[in-house]
């Protein structure tokens, strides 16, 4: 690796986690390049099980409060199809 190179970074998650959020916004960069993602069919051999998608608000503060640069998040996400998720 020479001094202009990075070292690749790598992600790790389980189940949703906004990972197609950030490719879409790192590959707007032609300084980045994100390679793609890999899924490993391990999941598939788990035994499927009920459960309940529970989704609301998490803490009292607006995301404009708790981001510190929400305006340039803004900016990026405006003409994505992910823009709504910033809407309080």
């Amino acid at each position: 690796m020479n001094a202009q190179q990075q070292p690749p970074v790598v992600m790790f998650h389980i189940g949703r986690s906004g990972s197609t959020v950030l490719a879409d916004m790192l590959n707007q960069r032609n300084d980045l390049k994100w390679g793609n993602e890999l899924y490993l069919p391990i999941f598939l051999r788990w035994k499927a099980q009920q459960g309940r998608d529970e989704y609301g608000r998490t803490n009292p503060f607006s995301l404009k409060q708790l981001v510190t640069n929400y305006d340039e998040l803004a900016s990026y996400l405006a003409p994505t199809p992910y823009a709504w998720m910033l809407n309080e």
